[in-house]
């Protein structure tokens, strides 16, 4: 877990995904490194951290829908 949260730290703060023209693959991308940083963060018992992310999830599937 510290590790996935140290490699997608940055591109997933900086929210890289949004960079993919493809709203489809741009989607897959997103959900895939929220994925996995929530699962992260669970792992180490962070469970504030993943839910206010679960939470932003939510939200970027309204906005960007």
């Amino acid at each position: 877990p510290e590790r996935v949260i140290k490699l997608l730290g940055k591109p997933f703060e900086q929210k890289a995904w949004l960079q993919i023209k493809d709203s489809v693959r741009r989607s897959e991308m997103r959900e895939w490194m929220y994925t996995l940083m929530i699962a992260s963060y669970k792992k180490q018992n962070r469970v504030s951290k993943a839910n206010k992310l679960e939470k932003k999830l939510e939200i970027e599937r309204e906005v960007l829908k």
